[in-house]
């Protein structure tokens, strides 16, 4: 745990390949130079059109030849179809909504039930629930799994699954959101990832959240806080992450989804809240509780610096 009068925090890396970019960032030290963003050359052409397996080729060309949003969009079609299996037909496709379909209602139904259960408890009255259209939800089922094929088609699995690859590669290349959200996808894949894979990734990771501070992204700010508060690059720093959360906190609200690792679908919006500010009021709470009120203060001291040198062109 911190002590309190601490006036600039320690490195968190313990890491030797990433500890000097991290305490770049920790110290407002230099940062290097980063690569360009949105008005480069590379980024002048609009992505290919059409389904994903036939821009497959395009795509490669593109991110080997350092287009960031080439190597996102083949990461993210890849991740798409990593798991898909060819329909018989139409038929199994009408068979595959219809399960979904059902497994999403049954889904609904379990979770209405416990909280009329818990409002009950409680002795609240809920207002009547909304009707579920089940036509309305087969055929939005139905949709999504005719996309899927018509997107996947012609992808080999094997292919496919590169495309944790191809996300680094769009994070080395400066891909705003994979910047910000390749921290996660190395963590979700380290127990699968060999021994010496590990240090590259965090590597890249931490030299991506770098980047996009060094370009002033107040969001980079809320992603540190996360790999602190979670504990990747080493264990748990509550102190640290309350830092990086209010320091992100300090920025315009906006939509969750501008969190790249902190969006999804209904469920994950439920627990993270639908918006910046609702989620890093969460995560500050919960970083808060193992501190004193007096680390609370110094680690809120130390967010205002840090967003002062991101974020307002001020020094702390």
């Amino acid at each position: 745990m911190h002590d309190i009068g601490v006036s600039a925090p320690e490195p968190v890396i313990a890491l030797p390949a990433a500890r000097d970019s991290w305490q770049a960032i920790v110290a407002h030290q230099a940062l290097p130079p980063a690569p360009v963003r949105g008005d480069g050359l590379q980024l002048a052409s609009s992505l290919p059109l059409g389904p994903f397996g036939a821009t497959i080729d395009e795509l490669k060309r593109r991110a080997e030849a350092g287009d960031p949003r080439a190597a996102k969009a083949l990461a993210e079609g890849y991740r798409r179809c990593e798991f898909f299996t060819p329909p018989a037909g139409q038929q199994d496709l009408e068979k595959r909504a219809e399960d979904k379909t059902v497994n999403s209602l049954n889904f609904v139904d379990q979770i209405v039930d416990q909280v009329k259960e818990s409002a009950t408890r409680k002795g609240i009255k809920l207002p009547a629930m909304p009707k579920i259209d089940s036509l309305s939800v087969y055929q939005q089922q139905l949709k999504t799994e005719v996309d899927l094929a018509e997107a996947c088609r012609g992808v080999e699995r094997a292919d496919a699954s590169t495309w944790r690859t191809w996300y680094a590669r769009a994070a080395e290349l400066g891909e705003p959101d994979a910047e910000l959200d390749y921290w996660q996808v190395a963590l979700a894949n380290a127990s699968m990832a060999s021994l010496d894979e590990i240090p590259r990734q965090k590597d890249i990771a931490a030299s991506a959240l770098q980047r996009s501070l060094s370009h002033g992204d107040p969001r980079a700010l809320a992603a540190i806080g996360a790999v602190l508060e979670y504990g990747y690059f080493a264990d748990p720093d509550p102190f640290l992450a309350h830092a990086y959360y209010f320091a992100a906190s300090q920025a315009p609200n906006n939509d969750i989804a501008s969190f790249p690792w902190a969006s999804g679908g209904v469920f994950m919006r439920l627990a993270t809240g639908s918006d910046t500010h609702t989620y890093l009021a969460r995560r500050l709470r919960a970083t808060a509780l193992p501190l004193k009120p007096a680390q609370v203060l110094e680690s809120e001291h130390i967010g205002a610096q840090l967003f002062a040198s991101c974020c307002t062109g001020g020094h702390p």
